[in-house]
């Protein structure tokens, strides 16, 4: 074997091995005219693309392509470093010449379908994997890559359809058990989910995600000792997963000596060493709940201050495009413009929005309602808000306007009806809960096509609120801005002129439910809720424990636990921390 040969199986071995950094430092050891060949500069630039060094990656695959253009190896890898890079249309373009070359490389392909769904090239990235699916039936990889693309639009049926598939052809292709019991879980099948995440761990044990996910199903379904075990489980698998340590956190109430406190302080360490934002971002929030816990409320503010910060560099958000927003939607459901509305001809009282600001209550509220034997809970549904836009695309505002002017008269009844066959499927024989906070935005369209729906608006004071959303994290980016104390006042504000604006026009048929109220006097304020949803009373509403809906919000270890008043005036623990905009917030709405 010569020389050059040996070299190439050593880096052979160290690449299977994922020893990158020993493959870094065999290359050093060099001589410089052999550095530079193309095929060792694929894998010192791959070595560095997997120890997250892009740019140099980069500069080292262009290198090997100013000496051979047309490596198919080195433009596949050149392509990813882009990708990782995020500039998806230079990654497409080295894709594309990589699949000219070499159109049958699977490698290639995937990942070519990656960058063009990330660059909003949706139905190219299908279309590509729909060709090579039909070319090679019964290779597993596409089947799992286009279930990954389903996924990520929401479509979880299909999404299970081609994981399911995936396994059938490759019963321990890596993660397809994994992701398939994800796409269960968010369909709320959780034996299912939980079956599915018991066969990747057959396959491969040393997965922390299985038992992070396992945490995620118990404790959405109020199983919390399970849920805590999981998390631990999967620290133990992996020190470094910050998301185990912030799900973990909210779990129980704890102390500066926890042992899980030492070695969260220590990874996070790591993460600032590795400027790994976001974990640093997942353990602030996890060591700001800590500190509350201890009482140690500078200590809390500052790290949920970081982890807001580090959260908000992720969002693209606008306060200038809410105010735009709400402006619109005022000036288009003027109190004439119902004057002149048709009627829907839907007359179904099946549906009952609870609404409000997050952290006002809603989640509370729905579970109360709810446990009610007439009522069933659907969850945070975003279907009504998905067929309004799909009708009435907001992209362009006055035309926005114009479209609704000229439409809805005819539409009311159809968005009543698609919706109300929606519901149906949740329980035929209930009235169902839509508890999606964000609806209060969508007051008018509710009441032009669901004139007998009940809305609940939850209500709570105002810096209480803000406080809560402050130093909690939302996984979704349509709460863009609760991260920033000026963004979540300025929110606020337009939030209060917008269901004045409500208020103004439906009068009593909007129900405000005011959480101290709620909290300090829970039968009256119930009995007087059930009056207005038109149900008798049931003492099960009272029964914290008659409820074994999942919950999926931020709030369902609190929503879990009897009802308490010490999150009353919770603000004024962080007080000489807030700035003035939040302090001038009105105490109650």
């Amino acid at each position: 074997m010569s020389e050059f040969k040996k070299i190439i199986k050593n880096l052979e071995s160290l690449n299977s091995k994922k020893n990158f950094s020993a493959i870094l430092t065999l290359v050093e050891n060099l001589e410089k005219n052999i550095q530079e060949l193309p095929q060792i500069l694929i894998f010192s630039g791959w070595a560095n693309l997997n120890l997250n060094k892009i740019e140099e990656a980069i500069d080292l695959f262009e290198q090997g392509l100013q000496q051979d253009p047309n490596n198919p190896d080195l433009l596949t890898n050149c392509g990813k470093a882009y990708y990782a890079k995020k500039d998806f249309n230079k990654s497409i373009s080295l894709l594309e010449q990589s699949l000219n070359v070499n159109s049958n490389n699977v490698d290639t392909i995937i990942h070519l379908s990656r960058a063009l769904f990330e660059s909003g090239k949706l139905k190219n990235s299908f279309k590509l994997l729909e060709i090579a699916i039909n070319a090679n039936l019964k290779n597993p990889h596409y089947y799992f890559e286009i279930s990954n693309n389903f996924f990520k639009i929401k479509d979880y049926n299909l999404a299970i359809k081609f994981y399911k598939k995936t396994i059938e052809l490759n019963p321990k292709f890596p993660n397809a058990h994994l992701n398939l019991g994800i796409n269960y879980q968010l369909i709320n099948e959780h034996k299912q989910a939980i079956h599915c995440l018991a066969e990747e761990a057959k396959i491969n044990p040393g997965n922390h995600l299985i038992y992070f996910n396992l945490g995620n199903i118990y404790r959405e379904t109020g199983n919390l000792e399970k849920s805590y075990e999981n998390y631990r489980k999967s620290i133990e698998l992996n020190y470094y997963h910050a998301e185990s340590y912030r799900n973990l956190t909210s779990l129980k109430k704890f102390n500066l000596n926890d042992d899980l406190v030492k070695k969260l302080e220590d990874v996070f360490s790591e993460y600032e060493r590795n400027k790994d934002t976001q974990s640093l971002m997942s353990a602030s929030y996890a060591l700001s709940k800590i500190y509350e816990d201890s009482k140690d409320y500078h200590n809390s503010f500052k790290h949920f201050t970081r982890g807001n910060s580090l959260r908000r560099e992720q969002i693209r958000y606008s306060t200038d495009n809410t105010k735009k927003q709400f402006k619109m939607i005022k000036e288009l459901f003027s109190r004439e413009f119902f004057q002149q509305l048709p009627k829907s001809n839907n007359l179904s009282n099946k549906a009952i929005f609870v609404l409000g600001m997050p952290r006002s209550g809603t989640t509370m509220t729905e579970q109360i309602v709810s446990r009610h034997p007439e009522v069933s809970s659907g969850g945070e549904l975003t279907y009504l808000q998905s067929i309004i836009k799909k009708k009435f695309p907001i992209n362009d505002y006055d035309l926005f306007l114009q479209d609704v002017l000229k439409k809805l008269k005819n539409e009311v009844t159809n968005i009543a009806d698609e919706y109300c066959a929606f519901l149906k499927n949740i329980d035929p024989n209930t009235r169902v809960v839509d508890k999606l906070p964000f609806n209060f935005i969508f007051i008018g369209f509710i009441k032009a096509c669901l004139p007998n729906s009940k809305i609940i608006h939850c209500v709570r004071n105002s810096k209480d609120t803000c406080i809560s959303i402050l130093k909690n994290y939302f996984p979704l980016d349509d709460v863009g801005f609760a991260h920033n104390e000026r963004e979540i006042v300025e929110y606020y504000d337009e939030y209060v002129n917008l269901m004045q604006h409500w208020k103004g026009i439906f009068g009593e048929g909007i129900y405000d439910l005011q959480y101290e109220q709620i909290v300090t006097n829970q039968d009256l304020e119930i009995k007087k809720l059930l009056k207005y949803l038109d149900l008798d009373w049931s003492e099960a509403c009272l029964n914290d424990k008659n409820n074994n809906n999942a919950i999926k919000t931020i709030s369902t270890v609190q929503a879990r636990q009897p009802i308490y008043t010490t999150s009353v005036n919770s603000w004024e623990r962080y007080s000489n921390f807030l700035s003035k905009e939040f302090l001038s917030l009105p105490q109650n709405n």
